[in-house]
């Protein structure tokens, strides 16, 4: 078989777990659907060697941040992709914060340059960024890229906690109010009121 949609899944994160969702949503309704995992030391196959085993592929997902020259190299060879990549921020705000201090995944100017080449490639209207932050923050985290006039949209996290351990409600955790997830700092300062 060969697969029509290839999903990078690069590190079993939060982010990860939309990324596993949606590959075998498109394998249950019928697109086969790879999900390309790196994380996995047995799993040593070279995206060029991917793209030339599956002549079928239509849809790539992919992140800014392991984007290489190769990966840019094979999808010359289909013009026709169509292409979303989770682009790391990028803005004065982004460029003002203390990397070392702030661990955030930022975009790098090698970033900028295979996007851009992805972009000569295959189009605007065939190319999508996205981030988990709601539409309203962009201008503020990812301004830079809407600057050069990428398209850039949300793709908000969700996950199946199933995934994580055995769901059984358990007494010892029972409360009236649950905060999940953590805040970094910038953007608690700088994007929520």
């Amino acid at each position: 078989m060969t697969y029509k949609a290839l999903i990078h899944y690069d590190s079993p994160c939060a982010h990860a777990h939309p990324r596993r969702a949606c590959s075998e949503i498109m394998n249950l309704i019928g697109i086969p659907c790879l999900l390309w995992d790196t994380t996995n030391p047995n799993n040593t196959k070279p995206f060029y060697d991917i793209m030339d085993e599956n002549p079928d592929l239509q849809l790539l997902w992919l992140q800014s941040y392991n984007l290489t020259q190769g990966m840019v190299r094979a999808i010359a060879e289909r013009p026709y992709l169509k292409i979303a990549i989770r682009a790391a921020d990028s803005s004065p705000l982004i460029d003002s914060m203390d990397k070392n201090k702030y661990k955030i995944i930022w975009a790098s100017d090698q970033q900028f340059k295979l996007i851009s080449q992805i972009r000569d490639i295959i189009g605007n209207d065939n190319l999508l960024l996205f981030n988990h932050y709601p539409d309203k923050y962009f201008p503020l985290t990812h301004e830079n890229w809407i600057k050069e006039g990428y398209n850039v949209k949300q793709n908000l996290l969700g996950v199946d906690l199933s995934l994580y351990s055995n769901p059984v409600p358990r007494e010892v955790y029972h409360c009236d109010a649950t905060f999940i997830g953590g805040c970094i700092e910038y953007k608690r300062r700088r994007l929520l009121p």
